[in-house]
């Protein structure tokens, strides 16, 4: 047995999965090497400037989307609360005598930006510790073993029949 894992459908039942290396020949047992690994290098660290993409990667899909999406929000939430603060200072300038209340309106908006700016870093930074330690999905990379086949082999051409042996070397 290689692996196995349960995957829960939509209809609350559980179906068990089990991945087995089957030797290929009758005779013998004799299988391909395959690495069993949860771990992906540096790629989805890199990949994690980005929010969430490094979890897609690594097969955290749920996890992906939502850092993804929140990161999508923040950056939305940054430029809203910017231009409106923006236009309330050019407000004030331009409306003196009702300036205190836009100072106020833009202190807020500034607020909030910061507010935005500071939440959207944190899933940044987040994002790229999860994709530094948090293990992905199980990966199986199969690679047929050094093998020498000698087998038998017949001919047919139109002269007549031969026999003989087919030699094959898989590395």
């Amino acid at each position: 047995m290689v692996d196995e894992y349960w995957e829960r459908s939509t209809g609350g039942e559980y179906t068990y999965y089990a991945l087995f290396a089957v030797s290929d020949r009758g005779d013998q047992t004799v299988f391909d090497r395959f690495d069993v690994s949860r771990t992906y290098g540096t790629a989805p660290i890199f990949m994690s400037i980005i929010p969430g993409v490094g979890q897609l990667y690594k097969g955290s899909e749920v996890k992906g989307w939502c850092m993804l999406g929140g990161a999508v929000l923040g950056v939305g939430a940054i430029v809203f609360c910017e231009n409106e603060r923006s236009s309330y200072t050019v407000k004030i300038k331009e409306q003196p005598k009702h300036a205190q209340t836009y100072k106020t309106k833009a202190d807020n908006y500034q607020t909030a930006r910061n507010v935005a700016i500071g939440v959207t870093g944190a899933l940044v930074a987040w994002s790229i510790i999860d994709a530094a330690v948090a293990p992905g999905v199980t990966r199986i990379k199969v690679r047929p073993g050094e093998q020498l086949h000698i087998q038998p082999a017949a001919f047919v051409t139109p002269q007549g029949t031969s026999f003989g042996a087919s030699l094959c070397y898989s590395f």
